[in-house]
């Protein structure tokens, strides 16, 4: 359903939000949107118009909350024990396959991290002559005393390093081999 997750977000309101929020099962089971007190009274219409008239919605979590997974019906009713079963499976299933990706995602960015960290530790020990514990240590004071993440450090590091080099050969002060 394009634009409800948007709709949801933006009035706060909506099965992914109870999902989400859900401290026990993360279930959210409205089998009839149309029939007495609906229980999102700003997003329900727009779900209507659009044909539906049921809800299940899953939390998706591995480890830690990665989403919802909406199931929309269109009869009132809801959805059978059968259907309820394989929603569940599939949003396991979709839980720890989000939960690989934010993984693998993470860890890209430690790598990428961890690669100029150690750029700007050469350019430190490079440029005062020290060693690579005493530049490890700068890096860590600056990105405490500049309440800046090491990485940010590092690049900075890096980033003044290739400004001022870049400089230097342009005036033909630095040989470019």
């Amino acid at each position: 359903m394009a634009g409800v997750d948007e709709l949801q977000a933006s009035l706060g309101e909506g099965p992914c939000i109870d999902a989400l929020r859900s401290v026990g099962d993360g279930v959210t089971d409205v089998p009839d949107l149309g029939e007495g007190v609906v229980p999102w009274p700003r997003l329900v219409p727009h779900v209507r118009r659009a044909g539906f008239a049921a809800v299940l919605s899953f939390q998706l979590s591995a480890g830690r909350s990665a989403g919802a997974l909406n199931l929309w019906g269109r009869e009132p009713g809801g959805f059978t024990e059968h259907e309820r079963l394989l929603g569940a499976l599939f949003a396991d299933q979709a839980a720890v396959a989000l939960a690989g990706a934010r993984r693998a995602t993470e860890l890209t960015r430690a790598l990428i991290n961890r690669e100029a960290i150690g750029r700007a530790k050469g350019v430190l020990m490079e440029r005062f002559r020290i060693s690579d514990g005493e530049a490890f240590t700068m890096l860590i004071e600056s990105s405490q005393s500049t309440n800046l993440k090491l990485a940010d450090v590092a690049n900075w590091v890096i980033t003044d390093a290739e400004t001022g080099y870049a400089a230097e050969r342009a005036a033909g002060t630095v040989d470019p081999a």
